[in-house]
C-alpha cells in the first residue's frame, strides 16, 4: 500500500496561507504563528508552584514513595540532593544519592541479554524526542543490574553509560548555561526542571558531564547547561529498608491514569474539547450509526486514506448528532486508537513521513507545507491511527505514535463558552479541521477529556 495524500487533503502551502480543503475549508488567516519548544515531560503535579519554602514543601509535590521518581536537572545543590557517591561494583559503578541512598537507575525496557543494548545502533532514535526515551529514575536497589554504570572518558569530560542498555545519561534541560546564576529556580519544582533521560547517543553534547568533588560527595554537572544531576525522591534514606519498594515502577494510581482507565471502559463515548477554543473534535464522515454507516465488519475495505469517504476531523462548537463522541481502544504497543462512536472510523494522522523527534517547532507554526489534517479513516493503515495521550498541565496532548506530531485545534481562538451550538452545525465559516502540528503552539494542542 502506497497511499499518499492528494491535493484534496492539502491543508496549506508555501505559496498561500488560505489554501482550501476540498474547496470548503478555509483554514488560516496568517502565517505568523510561532512558539518555543514544548516537550512532553511533566514531572510533578504542580509545576507552576512558586519556589518552595523548604524541603517539606518540595516533597509534598513528589510521590509519597520514591518509586518512579526521576533524577532531574536542577540549577543548584538544594538540600544536598545533588550530592552523589560512586560505589565500585563488579562490572560497573553505582551512583548513590547521599541524601536518600537511592541509586540512579536506567528505566529503559529490557537488559543486554534481551537485546536491549544499543550496541552498534547508536543514533537510530534520531534524538531524545522518541518513544524509546525514558527517564533515569531513583531506585532503592540495583534491580537487574539496571543501576550499573560505566564512566567513559570523553576528551576533558565523561559519558555516563548504562551497562545493560548502553544508553547515555542525558540532560534534557532548556538551553542556556546557568553560569553564575545558580539557585534562581528556587528549588526543583519549576518549569525549567526536566528529567535526566536515557538517550542512545550524545546528541548536541548533552550526554557530556563533569564530575566535581564536593564536601560529602560529588556533583555531576552537565557540560552544556551547568545543571546538576539531582535526586527528586523523598529524602528519607533507604538505609536497611533497601529493596522494600520491590521495583522501580511507581504503583500509585494517578488521577491521569484513573482517567485513562475510565476512558477504556466508556462505551457510550466522551468529548475531546480544545482547551483554547472550547470546540469539540468532530467526525465529519457521512452519516450516523443508525444510517448504517458504521464501518463495523467492513473495516479496512477502503484500502487506505485516499478515498472519497475519508473526511477531516473538524473543530465544531457542539456535539451535533453525537458526532463529537469518541472512544479509545488500547493497542498492544500501549498506544490508543481513537474511534468515532457513530461511524467507527479512526482518528488518523496524514502528516508526511518522519518523526519530528528533536526538531519540534521547526515548522514555525501551523501554516506550513507539512501541516496536514487529522482524517477519519476506516482502519489503522501503517499505524497512523495510533496515538499517545500525554498528560500536560491542565489538559492532555494527543500525539501521533508514528510522526510525533500533535493533534491541533486550528479554529479561531475565541472560546465558544456560553454560545455553544449557535453555529447550528459543522458547515460554518468558523469550523476548521484539526491538524497535525509539530509543536504545541499557543496551547492549541491542549485538550480536555469530558466524560458523558
Amino acid at each position: 500500500m502506497t497511499d499518499k495524500l492528494d491535493n484534496s487533503c492539502e491543508v496549506c502551502s508555501t505559496e498561500s496561507s488560505t489554501e482550501t480543503l476540498e474547496t470548503e475549508w478555509c483554514l488560516f488567516d496568517s502565517a505568523d504563528e510561532l512558539d518555543e519548544l514544548s516537550d512532553g515531560w511533566h514531572l510533578f503535579d504542580t509545576v507552576d508552584d512558586a519556589p518552595s519554602e523548604g524541603i517539606e514543601a518540595e516533597n509534598k509535590n513528589s510521590s509519597t514513595s520514591g518509586k518512579g521518581r526521576p533524577a532531574v536537572m536542577a540549577d543548584a545543590n538544594y538540600y544536598n540532593k545533588a550530592l552523589w557517591k560512586i560505589v565500585q561494583l563488579e562490572g560497573g559503578v553505582l551512583l548513590e544519592s547521599v541524601v536518600s541512598g537511592r541509586y540512579l537507575f536506567d528505566s529503559t525496557p529490557g537488559i543486554a541479554s534481551e537485546g536491549a543494548h544499543v550496541a552498534d545502533k547508536r543514533c537510530q532514535d534520531g534524538g531524545w524526542g522518541h518513544e524509546g526515551i525514558k527517564p533515569a529514575v531513583m531506585a532503592d536497589v540495583n534491580y537487574h543490574n539496571k543501576a550499573l554504570w560505566k564512566i567513559v572518558q570523553h576528551e576533558a569530560c565523561v559519558l555516563i553509560e548504562s551497562v545493560e542498555t548502553g544508553r547515555y545519561l542525558f540532560d534534557s534541560a532548556p538551553d542556556g548555561h546557568v553560569g553564575d546564576i545558580r539557585c534562581q529556580d528556587g528549588g526543583w519544582i519549576h518549569e525549567n526542571i526536566k528529567p535526566a533521560l536515557m538517550a542512545d547517543a550524545n546528541y548536541y553534547n548533552r550526554a557530556l558531564w563533569k564530575i566535581v568533588e564536593h564536601e560529602g560527595g560529588i556533583l555531576i554537572e552537565s557540560v552544556i547547561t551547568g545543571r546538576y544531576l539531582f535526586d527528586s525522591a523523598p529524602d528519607d534514606h533507604v538505609g536497611d529498608k533497601r529493596g522494600q519498594d520491590g521495583g522501580w515502577i511507581n504503583e500509585e494510581v494517578s488521577e491521569f491514569n484513573k482517567m485513562i482507565a475510565k476512558l477504556l471502559e466508556q462505551n457510550s463515548g466522551f468529548l475531546i474539547e480544545s482547551v483554547v477554543s472550547g470546540r469539540y473534535l468532530f467526525d465529519s464522515a457521512h452519516g450516523v450509526a443508525a444510517d448504517g454507516v458504521h464501518v463495523g465488519e467492513k473495516r479496512g475495505q477502503e484500502g487506505g486514506w485516499v478515498h472519497n469517504n475519508v473526511k477531516p476531523a473538524l473543530m465544531s462548537d457542539a456535539n451535533y448528532n453525537n458526532k463529537a463522541l469518541w472512544k479509545i481502544v488500547k493497542n498492544e504497543s500501549d498506544c490508543f486508537v481513537i474511534e468515532s462512536v457513530e461511524t467507527g472510523r479512526c482518528l488518523f494522522d496524514s502528516a508526511p513521513d518522519g518523526h519530528v523527534g528533536d526538531k519540534r517547532c521547526q515548522d514555525g507554526g501551523w501554516i506550513h507545507k507539512n501541516i496536514k489534517p487529522a482524517l477519519m479513516a476506516d482502519a489503522n493503515y501503517y499505524n497512523r491511527a495510533l496515538w499517545k495521550i500525554v498528560e500536560r498541565g491542565e489538559g492532555v496532548l494527543i500525539e501521533s505514535a508514528v510522526t510525533g506530531r500533535y493533534l491541533f485545534d486550528s479554529a479561531p481562538d475565541d472560546h465558544v463558552g456560553e454560545i455553544r451550538g449557535q453555529e447550528c452545525g459543522w458547515v460554518h465559516k468558523n469550523v476548521k479541521p484539526a491538524v497535525m502540528a509539530d509543536a504545541n503552539y499557543y496551547n492549541k494542542a491542549l485538550w480536555k477529556i469530558v466524560m458523558q
